[in-house]
């Protein structure tokens, strides 16, 4: 979400409508850094629809291990 919000061009084009609940930890579980006391931030969750804001597109993604 966060790449989108930031981008102008991006944020010109399309708009997140859905993300994946929990996805901004899913690489805690594979580094080794302790992320448990660390604020979760929903800016950094995964997108999983995205919908054009002038034409009609729609993006779809699929489990973030996938993509």
């Amino acid at each position: 979400m966060k790449e989108i919000q930031n981008d102008e061009i991006l944020k010109k084009f399309m708009t997140p409508i859905a993300t994946f609940e929990d996805s901004a930890n899913a690489d805690y579980e594979m580094t080794m850094i302790d992320r448990t006391n660390k604020k979760y931030k929903p800016e950094y969750e995964f997108v999983a629809i995205a919908e054009g804001n002038d034409l009609p597109f729609y993006i779809f993604t699929y489990n973030i291990e996938m993509t």
